[in-house]
C-alpha cells in the first residue's frame, strides 16, 4: 500500500532534501536521473537490498505528471521476469515541496556502468543481454507500448544474471496520436532514438524500440556508443555516413524538407559491420543489421528478432506466450486538464496495493 510516512530520513544528494521511511536504512547513491536519483537502501521489513527511485516534484507540471503515471501504471500492468518489479510507493511533503519514492526490486548496476568498466564483454554476454532485453520487449510491445527511452542507463543487471527494462517515463501508445505536443517534445536520450523520432513521429512505432535494442547492442560489440552527435542534425548525417544514404523508397516516411537535407549529405556507401566490429561472429552482425535500419517499415520486429537464429540456443517457444493486452493511455489525451491529472497521480498512490 502506498504510504506518507511521518517517521522520515533524510536523503539528500540530489536537490531538496526528500525524507523516505525509518524501514529503510543503508542508503547508498546509485544513479542520478533527470527527475531526481535512485539509490539502494536495506528494507528492515521486507528484510533484502532495494532500489529506491526519488522523483522529486512530481506534480510540478503536466509533463511530470504523465511520467510519473507512466512508471507507476505500466510497472504495475507488466509483470515479467525481464521488467523491474514495482514493490511499493511512499510519498514525503513538506515545505520546500513534494517527493515520491518508487521502491523497487534490487538490481546490481546499470548496463552503461558494465560498459564503461574495464571487464570483457563476451559475445555470449551480448547474446544474452540481447534475449533478456527482446523477452522483456516482447511482452511490452504486445500491449501496444512504445517504450521511448531505452538506452544503457535504462537496463539494469544483477550479479545473477537478472537483466531488467527500469523505466517508462516517455512510454506512448504504438502508432497512435493522442499525445500532448509538450509531452512529445520532451526531450530523450537521442543517440539511443531511432531517425523515425525527429523526421517523423506519425512513423513511431514498437520497431522504434528496436533501433535502440541495435544502439545498445552495437555499444556493447565496440565498448563505444556507435552514434556520437551533439544534435539532431549532426545524427541524421552519422547515420546517413555509417548506413549509407537511403534511396528514394526508404525516404517515403520522410517529410519533404527533411529528405531534401538528406540528399544532399554527401553519399557514401553503407559501411561493412565486420569492419566495424571484427571480432563479432556473423550471426551477431547479421542480427545487429536487422535492428539498426533506415527505414522503419522495413526494420525487424520484436517476433522475428527474438526468433533470429542468433538467439537460437537461448530462444524458449514458451517466451512468445507471455503477452498482454493492449495498455490504454486514456491520460495521455491532450485535452486533459493538469488539475485532472494530478487528481488520477494521487489516486494511484493512494490505492497503490504493492507487495509489502
Amino acid at each position: 500500500m502506498a504510504m506518507t510516512s511521518n517517521n522520515t530520513t533524510s536523503v539528500s544528494f540530489f536537490g531538496p532534501s526528500p525524507g523516505i521511511s525509518s524501514r529503510f536504512i543503508n542508503h547508498k547513491f546509485f544513479a542520478y536521473k533527470n527527475y531526481g536519483g535512485i539509490f539502494s537502501a536495506y528494507d528492515t521489513v521486507r528484510k533484502e537490498k532495494v532500489l529506491i527511485r526519488a522523483i522529486i516534484n512530481p506534480y510540478e507540471s503536466k509533463n511530470e505528471i504523465i511520467k510519473v503515471l507512466n512508471e507507476i501504471k505500466l510497472m504495475k500492468y507488466f509483470n515479467h521476469e525481464n521488467i523491474i518489479q514495482l514493490y511499493s510507493i511512499e510519498e514525503f511533503k513538506n515545505e520546500a515541496g513534494c517527493s515520491l519514492f518508487l521502491i523497487t526490486e534490487f538490481m546490481d548496476a546499470e548496463l552503461n556502468q558494465i560498459l564503461r568498466s574495464p571487464c570483457i564483454i563476451s559475445n555470449n554476454h551480448i547474446q544474452y543481454f540481447m534475449y533478456c532485453i527482446l523477452r522483456g520487449l516482447l511482452c511490452v510491445h504486445s500491449a501496444e507500448v512504445v517504450l521511448g527511452n531505452l538506452s544503457l542507463e535504462e537496463i539494469f543487471v544483477n550479479s545473477n544474471e537478472d537483466v531488467k527494462i527500469v523505466s517508462f517515463s516517455h512510454s506512448i501508445a504504438s502508432g497512435k496520436e493522442s499525445l500532448s505536443e509538450e509531452f512529445a517534445k520532451e526531450p530523450l536520450k537521442f543517440l539511443f532514438l531511432a531517425p523515425e523520432y525527429y523526421l517523423n513521429k506519425n512513423y513511431i512505432t514498437t520497431k522504434s524500440d528496436i533501433w535502440s535494442v541495435g544502439c545498445i547492442m552495437a555499444a556493447l560489440l565496440g565498448k563505444r556508443l556507435v552514434f556520437i552527435a551533439e544534435d539532431y542534425i549532426r545524427q541524421i548525417v552519422n547515420i546517413v555516413n555509417l548506413l549509407g544514404c537511403p534511396n528514394e523508397e526508404d525516404l517515403i516516411f520522410v517529410g519533404d524538407r527533411a529528405a531534401e537535407f538528406i540528399r544532399r549529405i554527401p553519399e557514401k556507401p553503407k559501411r561493412l559491420w565486420n569492419e566495424i566490429y571484427p571480432e563479432a561472429e556473423p550471426l551477431a552482425l547479421d542480427f545487429l543489421d536487422k535492428m539498426l535500419v533506415f527505414n522503419p517499415l522495413r526494420r525487424w520486429d520484436t517476433e522475428k528478432l527474438i526468433q533470429h537464429p542468433y538467439l537460437t540456443d537461448l530462444y524458449l517457444s514458451d517466451d512468445d506466450i507471455r503477452r498482454a493486452m493492449p495498455f490504454e493511455f486514456d491520460y495521455h489525451d491532450k485535452s486533459i486538464d493538469i488539475k485532472i491529472l494530478k487528481k488520477q497521480l494521487k489516486a494511484e498512490i493512494r490505492n497503490f496495493v504493492g507487495k509489502i
